[in-house]
Order: structure tokens, then sequence, then C-alpha cells
């Protein structure tokens, strides 16, 4: 519980659990991380631009997730736990998120402001919103529950295009990234080597060691391959060179995702089964009966969605700032 911990820091800090000179070890860098961070003994150790110090750690696995972090200087700790999923660009969720909330609990305890989403209204929003709903370019947006929300999923190149206001420069990586992700999908499911090798670059070869061995698990696992499709590629928020493509893969027995990241134009690591239904999930905060405002807590920038019913010869739609509209095309089963 947070209880448990914030009595555990507090015999470290009194020196009840262990002797002084071993507490002191615990907080003197060990192992270079970065420029800015090191390991210690169990601790990540960093310092604030003010140059105060920072014990912190964090915990994330598919069903709790907690962050630590004691400013030593100020005695200031902020433990965060929660046992909520929230699919996020880690893959396993809230592991970002927490760290955000982490950062903006310190800045309200010194005064300072912190950017925060738009306040939701009392209503919930209404089960008829609930669907998928379809760009001219066959992007969809699925309006469906996840947990105790009502959430968007951006299906496809064109959704996440419109929700994350991608530059063009953008665009045109993350479609050049979707086309290298088909084309090595399309060598693996064939055992072309001489394909997949041509795929990718030299500084990518690492994958070439294990990617066959990795497919075939697959297919022992889950049965004959049966088909895939790129769902799209989305920048990583906390890094403008970082990019991550998600592919959804069918198999006889199981359909799953798997997602590459970049670093710029090379591949940087492959993901596969995370649970993550699409490559960009939000949660719908109502402003209104139909007005709902998709806020991303990373980026800090939103936008904000209108349900329109049918009427006068449209169909249902959800309706951009910009003028773009995805029409609905089914409803889901109850």
């Amino acid at each position: 519980t947070a209880g448990d911990l914030h009595r555990w820091t507090q015999s470290l800090k009194a020196g009840t659990l262990l002797d002084p000179l071993s507490i002191q070890k615990l907080f003197v860098p060990h192992a270079e991380i970065s420029e800015s961070m090191a390991y210690g003994y169990g601790w990540y150790l960093t310092k604030t631009g003010s140059g105060e110090r920072v014990a912190l750690h964090g915990g994330d696995v598919q069903g709790y997730h907690c962050e630590l972090r004691w400013y030593m200087e100020s005695d200031l700790l902020i433990i965060i736990l929660t046992n909520f999923d929230l699919y996020d660009e880690s893959g396993i969720g809230l592991g970002l998120h927490k760290r955000i909330v982490a950062s903006d609990v310190r800045k309200l305890m010194l005064g300072d402001d912190v950017r925060r989403p738009p306040a939701a209204a009392e209503l919930g929003i209404p089960d008829i919103v609930r669907g998928s709903y379809s760009l001219p370019d066959g992007s969809v947006f699925h309006l469906q529950e996840f947990g105790p929300y009502m959430s968007i999923g951006c299906e496809g190149q064109g959704a996440i295009d419109l929700v994350a206001a991608l530059a063009d420069s953008a665009r045109r990586r993350c479609e050049a990234q979707n086309a290298k992700s088909d084309r090595i999908i399309r060598a693996l499911a064939a055992g072309d080597s001489a394909q997949l090798a041509a795929a990718v670059s030299k500084d990518e070869r690492f994958f070439l060691s294990f990617w066959p061995e990795e497919w075939k698990q697959f297919t022992q696992d889950f049965g004959p391959y049966i088909s895939h499709e790129v769902y799209g590629t989305y920048p990583i928020p906390w890094d403008n060179q970082m990019s991550r493509t998600y592919v959804r893969l069918v198999f006889e027995n199981k359909s799953m995702d798997y997602q590459f990241t970049w670093i710029d134009t090379t591949l940087y690591e492959t993901i596969w089964d995370a649970g993550k239904p699409y490559p960009l999930v939000y949660n719908l905060i109502p402003l209104s009966a139909t007005e709902f405002a998709i806020y991303d807590m990373v980026s800090q920038r939103g936008t904000t969605i209108k349900w329109n019913p049918a009427g006068a010869g449209n169909p249902t739609r959800i309706l951009f700032p910009e003028g773009s509209a995805a029409v609905e095309n089914r409803k889901y089963d109850e």
C-alpha cells in the first residue's frame, strides 16, 4: 500500500532499517544510465533543474502500477499506486501517465501552475454514441468502453493523423514506416530470407537473427498464419524522433498486435501481444451530451469532437474542428 511505501522510506531516512553507511551507499550513483540519470542500489538517481537530488523508482505490469519519488533536500515524497490499466504509449498502460501525474503533483506542491485536461461535465456519455465511424480513406474510429470509461480508438493512418495532428513531414515518415513494416511481415510469413534481408538496413540486421525463429514459434503456438493488417504509425510523444507502427496479426487460433518501434527511420525494437487493441486509444471527456474532448496528457494537446446524429439525409457522424467527418458504419452488439 501507499502507507507501506511511506513507512519504508521513513525507516531509511531515520536509519532504523540499515546503518547510516549502508543507507548512504543506496543513494550514490554506481552505474550511469544517461547524462542526467544514474542507478544506485535499487534506486534511480537524478537531479531537478535547481540541483535537488531525486531518488525514484516505478513498477509496471498489467494489473498494477507504482511511482515513488523522493525529493531528498526538501523531503517531499510522492507515491502513486493504481490497479487501473489504460492503454498508452508504453503498451502496458499508465506506465508513462503516472510519471506525468507525479511531476504535476510536485509542481502543485511548489505552488506552480499545471496544464490540466478539460473539466468533464457531470453527465456521462450516451450509449447511443457507441459504435464505429469511418473516414473516407477507410480509417476507423471505435467509440467503446475500456474499463469504466468511453474511449476512442484510432485504427488506420488517417485516423491517427487527424487525432495526433501530424505535420506533413511526420505523415510521410509514418507512411514509409507502414510500408516497411508490411514488407517485413510479408517476408516473414512467406519464409523468404532474401526478401526479409532486403527489407532492413545494415543497422537493422540484428533482427534477422531471431525473427524467423520467433515467427516459427508464433505458428506453433497459435496455428497457421492467416493474414495481417497495418493499422498505422504514430509518433511517441516523449521523443519526437521515436514512432511505433502497429500491425494486427491473425493466426488460426489467435489474433494479436505486433509493434515496430523506430528511432527516426531506423528500427529500434519490436513488441508483441501487448494487448493494445488499436495504435492510439484516448478516453473521451464529456463536455455536453454531444461534444467530447480528447486530451493527451504527455503532449498536453487535445481536440474536441462533436457527435452529430442522423438527420436531413445525413448519416450519424463525428465532426472534427477542421471540417473532417467520420461516418457511422455499424453498431457494436451488446
